[in-house]
């Protein structure tokens, strides 16, 4: 909660439910700390505001006042945070404030009398339990007479894996030390003790990332499929399902290759008529170039029809720049914020070619 404090101004709403904070008071918070480097180039209020909407409950006015839940501002924070760097900086806050109240006295440091049962130990308690990891190191020769504080007398008593373990163990050992330090045994096996200790904890804090990382992904997952069947974002024919983003990146890519890089952005749409399944494809060009415009519509026909048996109804050609305010922090187009504004004919304007209806794919 300090990450938060220190940056805004907390308080209840007009019932003492939940902590809120100002939305002007966070859009300004972003903006002024809105470095050259980040990839979003902009801050803008209505694009926070809809993306913060698209939350439950993480929006409502109060005392005249628009305002944003702390666990909205949260989200918004993490979700951004390899876009702006004052994401990632609050995020980190977070994370390192939440591993830091983890319970970790069962890390405790290893002290042995021997070598051979640092050996043991390291044989029996896995560090690299990523199974990537595992096999990244695991295909990397070691040449075990190159490794200096390894002690080959030991390699009889444990199993090709144990002893692949140890000796990851030791070259990475070697790898800390000074070609200067001259240790007693004594000392090196100290040494050693405290180093394996490190990696313990470096183990776990891993571990607890790893943990972190997929339960994020899988909320994030769920919530665009949630999100996806709420908003209709599936197009359905028969038993069959089609996604429109896949539809869009087979599309994006089958043009790019075809018209090099006149296509900027594709976006298919439902405009379906009763059970009549078709779709419209909205086009961005990076310039007016008529000529092309033919070809590109029946290219789309042809790979919506051949790929997922669909008809395309017609193919508008926007002109270059006008998917700008649509486009999300992902690269993603607003879909049907768009689709929204071109039924309402807001967008007629920046619409400069449109294909004949039912495009043929021939």
């Amino acid at each position: 909660m300090s990450a938060i404090k220190k940056r805004f101004t907390i308080f209840p709403d007009e019932h003492g439910n939940g902590e809120w904070i100002s939305l002007t008071d966070f859009v300004q918070h972003l903006r002024h700390r809105l470095k050259d480097t980040d990839q979003q180039k902009a801050i803008k209020l209505s694009n926070i505001k809809r993306e913060l909407c698209g939350q439950h409950n993480s929006v409502k006015t109060i005392d005249s006042r628009e305002c944003v839940s702390v666990l909205g501002v949260t989200r918004y924070m993490f979700h951004h945070a390899d876009d702006i760097e004052e994401c990632r900086s609050f995020s980190l806050e977070i994370i390192k404030c939440d591993l830091s109240q983890k319970k970790t006295a069962h890390i405790s440091p290893v002290y042995t009398e021997t070598v051979f049962d640092l050996y043991k130990i390291i044989a029996t308690k896995k560090l690299r339990k990523c199974p990537s990891v595992s096999i990244l190191t695991d295909s990397v020769q070691l040449d075990e007479t190159k490794i200096p504080t390894l002690l080959e007398i030991h390699k009889t008593h444990f199993s090709e894996g144990e002893w692949r373990e140890i000796c990851v163990f030791e070259w990475h050992f070697g790898q800390t030390l000074n070609s200067n330090q001259d240790l007693s045994p004594d000392e090196l096996l100290q040494a050693k003790c405290q180093y394996y200790h490190v990696c313990q904890t470096a183990s776990f804090f891993a571990d607890q990332c790893h943990i972190r990382a997929k339960g994020v992904i899988s909320h994030r997952h769920t919530r665009k499929r949630v999100a996806e069947l709420e908003k209709r974002i599936e197009f359905v024919k028969g038993e069959t399902r089609h996604l429109p983003t896949i539809i869009d990146v087979q599309l994006l890519d089958c043009l790019r290759r075809q018209f090099s890089d006149k296509v900027t952005h594709v976006i298919c749409v439902d405009s379906s008529c009763a059970a009549d399944l078709t779709i419209s494809v909205y086009v961005e060009l990076s310039s007016q170039d008529i000529s092309v415009t033919d070809d590109i519509s029946h290219t789309i026909a042809y790979i919506v029809s051949t790929k997922h048996g669909l008809s395309c109804s017609q193919v508008l050609f926007f002109d270059p720049g006008a998917f700008d305010g649509y486009i999300r922090a992902n690269d993603e187009v607003a879909r049907f914020t768009l689709h929204d504004m071109v039924i309402t004919r807001k967008l007629s304007h920046q619409i400069w070619y449109e294909s004949p209806q039912r495009v043929s794919p021939t």
